[in-house]
């Protein structure tokens, strides 16, 4: 299907494949991939981890089946606070 306008959002992880045609407006919460192909405006927000990346070429024709995940490194913990009273 083509479109001229794409808003994505991705929370808590998941994947979004995109080919619009004058704009994306890209959106993760916690951890995704939005990927797109094309020349599109391209606005994004990721907060807490997450990949908003323009697709190859050569992927374009490929079955989705194929494609290959984007692989994130996972964000590493946070320590809790130490509440020490000195």
């Amino acid at each position: 299907m083509a479109v001229d306008r794409v808003n994505a959002s991705v929370e808590q992880g998941g994947r979004i494949l995109t080919m619009p045609r004058g704009s994306l407006f890209a959106r993760i919460a916690q951890g995704g991939v939005i990927t797109y192909w094309g020349n599109a405006k391209v606005d994004y927000a990721v907060q807490h981890g997450g990949i908003v990346n323009k697709g190859s070429l050569e992927e374009i024709n490929v079955p989705l089946a194929e494609i290959e995940p984007a692989v994130i490194d996972p964000v590493p913990p946070v320590p809790p606070r130490s509440h020490e009273t000195k």
